[in-house]
C-alpha cells in the first residue's frame, strides 16, 4: 500500500480507517506489513532481479534521496541531486531531503519563510527534474535532524513548505518527516506531526559506545518497543524505520571513539596488507558476546592497523564494523507485529543496499526475513576445463587430458556469511599430483597440499594434489570464479570439490560437495 493510496484511505470514515490499520491485520495483497525501504545512494538504478525481489518482499514504495540542502549563508541551496537511471516501474516513489550538517548547525538562525521558499522551489524543480527522466513523484519528505528544542521551528517550517508544495502540486500526494525517537518524548512533537500526513521515525543508532569495548548495536529492541507504546499513546499517524544495516567506526590505540569511519568497506579492509583481522564477534541487544538464543543480528568485526599510514599516524587503530544478518529485520518486524497500535500504517527499512555492499543486509536476505523464510547459504559449483593451446603442439597423439581448469561458485541462498578469514573455502581434490599454477581470480587466497587425515596439509607443488580457496566473506547472488588453475599435461584425470561456509555470527557452519568426476568428461 503506498503513500498515495494512504493519503486516499484518510477521506474514508473514521471507523473504516480504525479497521484498516490496526496492526498486524494492516496487510497488503501478500498478508504482510505495508512496507517501503530508502533508498540513500546515487544513481538511482533498480535491476530486474532488484525489482523481482522488492515485488517478493512486498515493498511497493521506494524513499530515494533526492537531494541534500545546504547554505551558503544566507540561501538554502540543492547539493548531490539524485541521478534517475531506470523507471520505478510499478512502484512508488517519494522524493527525500536531507539537511548537511552545516546547515543543519544554522538552523535555529536562518529565518523560516526564505529557507522554506526556498526548499520548496528546489524540491519542486527535483519533482520536475525526476518527472522529465519518467519518474512520478508519489510524495515528498523531509529528513532533519532538527534539535528537540528546535520542534516549534521546525513545524513553521514544515507548514510553509507543505503550503507552497500543495500550491504547485495540487494532486493528491503525501508529506512526510522523519523524526528522532527522542521527539517522542517531547511537548511539542505534536507540533511537528500535525503538519504532515505521517511521521517515520528511525528507531535505530540511538546509542554510541564512546570505547571499543562500549559498542553498542545499531538496533535496540527496547527503545523500539518503548517508542512504538509511547507513538499508540500519541496516536499519531506513522511508519516504524527499522534498520537494515550496519556502520563503521573508527577507535584510536587506546580504545577511544575518534570518529565514524567511510573509508575502505569491511571486505577491502580484511585484504589490506596494513590491516590485520582481530575478531568477529556476535552481539546481544548490550553488545557483549552472544549466544544463540540472544543475538540481536548484528556481528562486530574489528580490524587492526599494523602500520602508520602517509602521516606517520595510526598504527594500533582499530576499526570496528558492525554487519547486518537477517536476524535484525526479522527481529524489528517481529517487535512490530506485537507491539504497534492502530496508527501504525507498517514499516521503512533504512536501507536499500549498494552493488555487493557488506554493510547494508542484501535484497535477498530483506525477502527471507520479511517472508519468515528459513536462512539458507548454498552454492552452485562448476568446473571448466579445456586444453591450453601449447598441447597440442609437437608429434603423436595430443593429450586428451584437460590442462586448464577455473571453478565458478554462484551463491543460491538467502543470506550472506561471516565476514572473516575463511568465512568461505572450497577445497579441490585431485587423484594425483601435477598442479602447475593456480590464480586466485574472486578468492582471497589460494593453497596448495594434501588432505591428511580429513585435514588440509600445505605442502610443495611436487606433492601437492588439494587446492584451498579461502574468501572473506560471500553475498547472496555474488558470482566468484579463480583465474587459470594450470595443470601438468600427465597430471590429475579426477577431480572433487566439497566447500564449507561459516555463517553470521559464527553460529552454523554450511557445507556441501560435489561428486568426484573424470576431468575428461568436463571438458570445455
Amino acid at each position: 500500500m503506498s503513500p498515495l493510496h494512504h493519503a486516499r484511505v484518510l477521506a474514508v470514515s473514521a471507523a473504516l480507517l480504525t479497521g484498516v490499520l490496526v496492526l498486524p491485520r494492516h496487510l497488503d495483497s501478500h498478508g504482510k506489513l505495508d512496507l517501503g525501504i530508502w533508498y540513500w545512494h546515487s544513481p538511482f538504478a533498480l535491476s530486474a532481479p532488484d525489482r523481482e525481489l522488492l515485488e517478493s518482499a512486498g515493498i511497493r514504495t521506494i524513499y530515494v534521496r533526492t537531494g541534500t540542502f545546504t547554505t551558503d549563508g544566507k540561501n538554502v541551496l540543492l547539493m548531490l541531486p539524485q541521478r534517475w537511471e531506470s523507471k520505478a516501474d510499478g512502484l512508488s516513489i517519494v522524493a527525500v531531503f536531507n539537511f548537511d550538517p552545516g546547515l543543519l548547525r544554522h538552523f535555529s538562525q536562518l529565518p523560516v519563510e526564505p529557507m522554506a521558499r526556498d526548499m520548496a522551489s528546489r524540491i519542486a524543480k527535483s519533482i520536475a527534474d525526476a518527472s522529465s527522466q519518467g519518474i512520478e513523484v508519489k510524495g515528498v519528505q523531509l529528513d532533519i535532524d532538527c534539535p528537540t528544542r528546535l520542534l516549534p521551528k521546525y513545524g513553521d517550517l514544515l507548514h510553509m513548505v507543505r503550503r507552497s508544495l500543495r500550491t504547485l502540486f495540487p494532486g493528491v500526494w503525501s508529506f512526510s518527516a522523519t523524526a528522532l525517537p527522542t521527539w517522542l518524548s517531547s511537548p511539542d512533537f505534536d507540533l511537528v506531526a500535525k503538519q504532515v500526513d505521517f511521521v517515520a521515525p528511525q528507531f535505530y543508532e540511538g546509542r554510541v559506545g564512546r570505547t571499543l569495548s562500549t559498542v553498542k548495536p545499531v538496533s535496540d529492541p527496547l527503545a523500539l518497543q518503548a517508542g512504538l507504546r509511547r507513538l499508540g499513546r500519541l496516536g499519531v499517524p506513522y511508519y516504524a524505520g527499522l534498520p537494515a544495516y550496519g556502520h563503521a567506526m573508527l577507535f584510536d590505540q587506546d580504545g577511544r571513539l575518534a570518529s565514524m569511519y567511510r573509508g575502505l568497506s569491511a571486505e577491502d579492509a580484511l585484504r589490506h596488507q596494513a590491516l590485520r583481522f582481530e575478531s568477529t564477534t556476535p552481539m546481544d541487544e548490550q553488545g557483549r558476546r552472544a549466544a544463540a538464543e540472544t543475538y540481536i543480528g548484528e556481528d562486530l568485526l574489528c580490524i587492526r592497523a599494523t602500520r602508520p599510514d602517509v602521516n606517520g599516524r595510526g598504527k594500533g587503530d582499530r576499526i570496528a564494523y558492525l554487519l547486518p544478518s537477517i536476524e535484525m529485520v526479522t527481529r524489528g518486524l517481529g517487535i512490530v507485529d506485537r507491539e504497534a497500535s492502530s496508527n501504525c500504517r507498517g514499516v521503512i527499512l533504512y536501507r536499500f543496499p549498494e552493488p555487493n555492499e557488506t554493510t547494508c543486509l542484501p535484497l535477498r536476505s530483506i525477502d527471507a526475513a520479511i517472508g519468515r523464510k528459513p536462512e539458507r547459504i548454498d552454492f552452485d559449483v562448476r568446473v571448466h576445463c579445456r586444453s591450453i593451446p601449447y598441447a597440442l603442439i609437437g608429434p603423436g597423439t595430443a593429450s586428451t587430458v584437460p590442462r586448464e581448469l577455473t571453478l565458478g561458485i554462484q551463491p543460491t541462498g538467502n543470506v550472506a556469511t561471516e565476514a572473516a578469514p575463511n568465512a568461505f573455502q572450497a577445497l579441490l581434490e585431485f587423484d594425483r599430483p601435477g598442479i602447475d599454477d593456480v590464480a586466485c581470480g574472486d578468492f582471497d587466497r589460494a593453497q596448495v597440499g594434501t588432505v591428511d587425515g580429513g585435514s588440509f596439509v600445505p605442502c610443495g607443488r611436487a606433492r601437492a594434489n588439494t587446492i584451498l580457496l579461502s574468501r572473506f566473506s560471500v553475498l547472496p547472488g555474488q558470482k566468484l570464479r579463480t583465474g587459470s588453475i594450470d595443470l601438468a599435461a600427465d597430471g590429475p584425470a579426477r577431480i572433487r570439490v566439497s566447500w564449507s561456509a561459516i555463517g553470521t555470527g559464527g553460529l552454523r557452519c554450511y557445507r556441501g560437495s560435489l561428486p568426484t568426476r573424470p576431468l575428461a568428461e568436463i571438458h570445455r
